[in-house]
């Protein structure tokens, strides 16, 4: 959607509301790509990283 086109996304929305069937494979489709581009480990290795990174709160 491109910035600051209301209207469309108004639209776009609306055409999901209508759909039943666009929302359950949208909905598949992304459980699928989190299933498979993430985990708890590799992402708690991440966010450690990013923490130890961090300068220290004082």
């Amino acid at each position: 959607m491109p910035p600051g086109e209301a209207e469309a996304l108004t639209e776009a929305l609306d055409a999901l509301l209508a759909d039943p069937g666009t929302r359950r494979s949208m909905g598949a489709a992304g459980l699928a790509k989190v299933a498979a581009e993430f985990n708890a480990t590799t992402e708690a290795a991440k966010l450690s990283a990013i923490f130890s990174a961090s300068e220290p709160i004082t």
